[in-house]
């Protein structure tokens, strides 16, 4: 995600409104709104550039991916699962962090073995991702799952224990 001072928000999202204006065929403008909107929860603001972005650009993964993550957090669960489904099944490349967002879509949703097992794949695919493990402790310790335990031995394991 593009990443801005808050204090430099307002500048940044005038000169990327100027830079779409002048060439709305580049995705990475829209995608860079997008994410300066979604950092300000600016929900509908996020969604609307990163469709835009897609329209530019339709197999652009990460702005998929993104759209998923604003459409999780304004309750369109189904959607986001789709979506990151979608991006899974349609890209040679599998990312961990979709794992990941998959997983949070279906926790929101209240559908927690799907999301374990979203959580355990990422960690297959890096087994040193702190966010993945964080997320699968979260959820095992919130369903008392007998998982906790060890998860949590691991992941103080990677942080030196910080996590406690």
């Amino acid at each position: 995600m593009t990443v801005f001072p808050r204090n430099e928000i307002p500048q940044a999202v005038e000169e990327l409104e100027k830079a779409f204006e002048k060439d709305p065929r580049d995705a990475d403008i829209p995608e860079a709104l997008g994410d300066v909107y979604l950092l300000t929860e600016r929900l509908d603001m996020a969604e609307r550039y990163y469709r835009l972005a897609l329209f530019a650009e339709p197999e652009f993964p990460e702005a998929m991916e993104k759209l998923g993550i604003v459409l999780a957090k304004r309750g369109d669960t189904d959607g986001a699962i789709r979506l990151f489904k979608n991006i899974l099944s349609s890209f040679s490349t599998e990312n961990p962090s979709t794992h990941i967002n998959l997983g949070n879509a279906y926790v929101i949703s209240g559908r927690f073995g799907p999301a374990k097992k979203e959580y355990e794949r990422a960690l297959y695919l890096n087994p040193r991702s702190l966010k993945a493990l964080e997320r699968l402790l979260f959820l095992c310790e919130k369903t008392g799952d007998p998982d906790a335990g060890p998860v949590r031995k691991r992941l103080d394991e990677l942080t030196g224990g910080l996590t406690k």
